[in-house]
């Protein structure tokens, strides 16, 4: 009998949030798990894994490992004793190599955990670049261990070097530009940052767009706008993202309020979904903007698809630190109209009016115009919206996306 080829998955998330999703896909591929002896690690943390049990139905689970992420610690300091005490650990961690320390600790656990697995094919999947610290660590403990083969997913543009952080981080990038054998990135504008800020050759990059399942609705939709308080008539706008500042839910709060004083004529009503760092100074927003009868945040929930499929277009503000967002290939699934800005990926997603709107970055008028555009006009609506279904069911469905992966690892293994 044939030995299974050993794959080992680790990532690094504080949330189970748009760049996990291609692990539903991996771990329900018959075709790989016939294929491939499959395990998966990540950092300890509750929510994470509580979001992938809500969401991967599988029999394999995350094994948990005590690692260490710096920009989750920030994150806590400025929550919980304020942006004051929150610079001085980051100058600490200048001044004091926090990061390095937090490098090598990891790389430690890594090691020994990768000893024991031993993998054949190591897939590193990062929420960015330079990302999390335990997935350089992961390649580090892979090659202490004589682990030649692999592959590194960056779900973002990868950052250059214009800061004192990132200046410390050069040797370690060399170190694992020159030890993964390929990279991969969700768009053609990642894989180009990623080439420019690692030096690295086309050979060495590939771009697989990241594809899902088209998933059902389980509550009706009318149920959801009941329990929202929405008018049956108004045009709801729906927002899923983790609420962080880099998904520009800013400027979007900011669009409805543009949208108020115009006097929009139509009922409308956004929901944001999705629970994180911003959530309070969100909700903060909304009320110095007397917002808080058009806005509704549900937090985070285990069946985002509901809201999508209770709404009427789907909008995701970014202004950076994006690759090629779930969220969107989520809402083209569900026959959804999409206005998106002109970052990373996303205008690989969306066609600029075919399927949605394409909008600058950080500007809430032209946010508004589209989205009042689209309030104002149903059949518009809808034939954007089918037309980003076709578009999804033909280059974004999970199986074409599964099958490019495996082929990657059929050639490693080769």
């Amino acid at each position: 009998m044939t030995r299974k080829i050993k794959l080992h998955f680790h990532t690094d998330a504080e949330y189970f949030a748009g760049c996990e999703n291609m692990f539903i896909n991996f771990l329900k591929s018959q075709k790989l798990l016939h294929e491939f002896d499959v395990t998966l690690s990540c950092r300890r943390s509750i929510d994470y894994i509580n979001g992938f049990k809500n969401r991967v139905n599988s029999d394999i689970v995350p094994t948990s490992l005590p690692l260490i992420d710096i920009s989750s610690i920030n994150v806590k300091i400025d929550k919980n004793f304020g942006r004051f005490f929150g610079l001085c650990f980051r100058f600490l961690q200048l001044i004091a190599f926090v990061r390095l320390l937090a490098l090598c600790w990891n790389t430690m656990v890594l090691f020994y955990f990768l000893k024991h697995r031993r993998p054949d094919i190591l897939h590193v999947n990062n929420g960015g670049f330079p990302g999390a610290s335990s997935c350089n660590a992961a390649v580090i403990g892979a090659r202490l261990n004589g682990i030649r083969q692999i592959v590194y997913v960056v779900n973002n543009l990868a950052v250059r070097y214009s800061s004192p952080t990132r200046w410390q981080e050069f040797l370690v990038d060399r170190f694992i530009a020159k030890n993964v054998r390929l990279f991969i990135t969700g768009s053609q504008s990642a894989k180009g940052r990623l080439e420019e800020v690692l030096n690295l050759t086309s050979a060495q990059s590939l771009s697989i767009p990241n594809g899902i399942d088209k998933r059902e609705a389980r509550v009706a939709r009318e149920e959801i706008r009941q329990i929202m308080g929405i008018a049956p008539e108004a045009a709801v706008i729906c927002c899923v993202a983790v609420l962080d500042q880099r998904k520009g839910h800013r400027y979007l709060i900011q669009a409805i309020r543009i949208l108020l004083d115009r006097t929009v004529s139509q009922g409308f009503h956004l929901m944001i979904v999705g629970g994180g760092p911003e959530e309070n100074a969100l909700k903060r927003l909304c009320k110095e903007l007397e917002l808080e009868n058009l806005v509704t945040f549900t937090g985070m929930k285990s069946n985002p698809i509901d809201y999508m499929y209770a709404s009427d277009f789907f909008v995701l503000p970014s202004i950076g630190g994006e690759d090629f967002p779930f969220a969107i290939l989520e809402a083209m699934s569900c026959g959804l109209p999409v206005v998106g800005t002109r970052v990373a990926g996303i205008p690989e997603q969306i066609i600029d009016k075919m399927t949605g709107y394409l909008v600058e970055p950080a500007n809430s008028e032209a946010l508004a115009n589209a989205i009042q555009t689209l309030i104002a006009d149903k059949p518009l609506r809808l034939k954007f919206g089918g037309h980003g279904l076709e578009r999804f069911q033909s280059e974004f469905n999970a199986e074409v996306s599964v099958d490019k992966y495996i082929k990657v690892y059929q050639t490693l293994n080769a």
